[in-house]
């Protein structure tokens, strides 16, 4: 909970994308500083993924969606991860009950 205040008040002058990209590397780091920066670590390869390969004759507008497509994907997958936990979780405590 602390390392998201701090990201969303040291993050002022970005754009709304920029604390998109931040909050969801909290998320996915579960709020723990090593997780979160090695979230932060795969949303900034993309990143530079993207500039790298702006010098293919691919149109610019599908290279700099990477960035925003790898959040989108991240999130779904750690989103698929938490629901299919507390579903097996949901199970146990059912098993233990009855």
């Amino acid at each position: 909970m602390y390392l998201s205040w701090v990201i969303l008040t040291c993050c002022k002058g970005y754009d709304g994308w920029a604390r998109v990209h931040f909050l969801a590397a909290c998320s996915m780091g579960q709020a723990t500083p090593a997780g979160a920066l090695l979230s932060s670590m795969i949303f900034a390869f993309f990143d530079g993924l993207s500039n790298i390969l702006q010098v293919l004759k691919i149109p610019s507008e599908f290279i700099q969606m990477l960035p925003y497509l790898a959040t989108i994907a991240g999130l779904t997958v750690y989103s698929i991860q938490k629901s299919a936990a507390a579903s097996r979780k949901m199970k146990k405590i059912k098993e233990v009950q009855g």
